[in-house]
């Protein structure tokens, strides 16, 4: 479980870094001199290239780097064994989608996460781990799967970024940004309730370590 709801809150991390690296830029990408003239195409093709990038750097780092030996290969049957190779190519291997079906393709890796998720903690009778209480309920699992929020929105900033709209583009960076947070706070609700309340982890922080995915 531990496992499952670090890979789901870091595909959102993964996500927010991208957003909050362009919002620091002045809502401004940092591209290559000949990608400049994109416009839309270029957010979303840095988005899904990042998204994609670190989402393989982490499974690198979190997949078993055992090597079986050459004494062991020669006693077993390994053509049917998945490796840790066949696992990154089934996840990462659609390099060329066009923009829709890249924002489709991050949704149903959400989507997947979530299920896992979700079918775990129902074998401990908990319902409802992504919904925190405060002043009203808020069930960050509804914001997660909504389409108003990655699937709208970030094609709708990449819109703006086009058309060169600053004041919209802040607009719907608000949206993003409130929405965000409450999916995170949620995140790490449920990671609380899966420790039985001993791992409190602040907004951006991960379960098990990430390596360097963030400083590049």
């Amino acid at each position: 479980l531990y496992l499952a709801l670090h890979r789901l809150k870091l595909k959102f991390l993964i996500i927010n870094h991208f957003m909050k690296a362009f919002k620091e830029n002045k809502f401004k990408l940092k591209l290559p001199d000949e990608e400049e003239g994109l416009g839309a195409h270029a957010f979303m093709a840095s988005f899904y290239k990042d998204y994609t990038h670190k989402n393989k750097m982490n499974l690198r780092l979190m997949l078993s780097t055992k090597r079986v030996s050459e004494r062991v290969s020669k006693l077993i049957d390994l053509k049917d064994i998945v490796t840790n190779e066949d696992i990154i190519y089934a996840i990462t291997f659609k390099k060329f989608l066009d923009d829709k079906n890249r924002i489709k393709f991050i949704m149903r890796e959400i989507k997947a996460s979530l299920f896992v998720c979700k079918v775990m903690f129902a074998q401990m009778d908990v319902l409802n781990p992504f919904t925190v209480g405060k002043e009203t309920m808020i069930d960050a699992e509804e914001i997660m799967l909504s389409q108003d929020f990655i699937p709208v929105l970030i094609p709708a900033i990449s819109n703006c970024y086009l058309g060169n709209n600053p004041a919209q583009v802040e607009d719907l960076f608000r949206a993003y940004e409130f929405m965000m947070k409450r999916v995170l706070e949620g995140l790490n609700y449920a990671v609380e309730i899966a420790s039985g309340g001993q791992i409190i982890l602040d907004l951006d922080d991960t379960i098990y370590n990430s390596g360097n995915i963030f400083d590049i």
